[in-house]
């Protein structure tokens, strides 16, 4: 599936915390790895980490709604300009681990910053400018389940939004379908309940559609 004489697209997986999507990212990446190149949000390029480690940390555990969706929209502008931008440019598709819709999700509605919508189209616009995602892999699970499930993962890292509340991660995922509807973005909903190789299937079917 090589990409010849045109530019990659950008695909963007994205989910609760314990939805199963780094599970099923890393299947995807054993298939597409030769043409494409799987990065992360917030992070992707050396500055962008950087955000990232401030935004996820203690620090920022007190920070606000509309604090947290400018370091995500600055993280996520340097990904774009040195990170996304170049691999589109030079043939590759790009598989993102989190996107913007994980700012509408946790900010917007986990964090209340609901006065962000006014300005999240424009920000949208400015900072993925022609580089915007071609689809988005939502996945979709019950609070509950991925709560456990993020609970029972050994040796992976915690932030702060990992130690809030159930109101708040049901908030989150009802906000990644929001983000869905309000943005008229493309996009897939995978049934997260499933075992791993149907979740597998949902996301190769999805991905075959646009990666032609």
């Amino acid at each position: 599936m090589a990409v010849k004489n045109k530019k990659g697209k950008i695909i963007v997986f994205d989910g609760p915390d314990g939805s199963g999507k780094g599970t099923a990212l890393s299947e995807i990446k054993k298939i597409f790895k030769d043409v494409a190149w799987f990065s992360r949000e917030p992070g992707g390029t050396p500055h962008a980490e950087a955000l990232r480690s401030v935004a996820l940390s203690d620090l920022a555990k007190g920070a606000d709604a509309l604090t947290q969706f400018l370091t995500m929209w600055a993280s996520r502008r340097d990904h774009v300009t040195r990170g996304i931008a170049p691999q589109i440019e030079k043939g590759k598709h790009v598989i993102l681990d989190r996107a913007d819709s994980s700012t509408w999700a946790y900010q917007i509605f986990g964090q209340d910053g609901t006065t962000l919508r006014k300005i999240f189209s424009d920000m949208r616009s400015h900072v993925f400018g022609k580089y915007k995602p071609s689809l988005y892999v939502i996945f979709k699970v019950d609070t509950k389940v991925a709560m456990a499930r993020k609970k029972a993962q050994l040796g992976e890292d915690r932030n702060h939004y990992d130690s809030r509340d159930a109101a708040f991660h049901k908030r989150t995922m009802d906000g990644y379908l929001d983000f869905v509807k309000k943005m008229k973005v493309p996009h897939v909903i995978i049934d997260a309940s499933k075992s791993i190789e149907e979740v597998k299937e949902q996301c190769l079917k999805a991905l075959k559609k646009v990666l032609k």
